[in-house]
């Protein structure tokens, strides 16, 4: 399901680099072409560095979507601790749930936060409705 999200993504007219925060940073990214932000650090020079999963580093960033992995998919329940105080300060940045898809492989529910009023999130969220 992450490739035709990331494929998705990509028929976006976004004006610009739209910024894409992720823990998925292979196909995501591969697909979407948009700047990615590894949120696990494997490809962020800054987190891999330092180790730190720093939810102010990555929204800094202003990402337009933020994809976290929780175990449930009513409610959101951090697959590590790190990923529930960035999901906490995703919120508290503005960010809501945009869609949950269930990552079958792997048994997990990936969330992806956008701002509602932000228009590249509003023409992906409309464009999803008929995948």
């Amino acid at each position: 399901m992450l490739g035709p999200l990331g494929k998705s993504l990509a028929q976006l007219d976004a004006h610009g680099m739209p910024v894409l925060a992720t823990a998925d940073a292979g196909v995501l990214p591969y697909y979407s072409q948009w700047r990615t932000i590894d949120i696990f650090g494997l490809n962020e020079r800054a987190i891999g560095r330092s180790g730190r999963h720093d939810p102010t580093y990555i929204l800094s960033q202003k990402p337009d979507l933020v994809f976290l992995n929780s175990s449930a998919p009513d409610s959101f329940v951090a697959r590590m601790p790190w990923v529930q105080s960035l999901y906490d300060a995703s919120r508290g940045y503005g960010l809501a749930p945009v869609l949950v898809i269930h990552v079958r492989f792997a048994e997990y529910y990936t969330w992806a936060l956008g701002s509602p009023q932000n228009p590249i999130v509003h023409r992906w969220r409309t464009g999803l409705s008929g995948m």
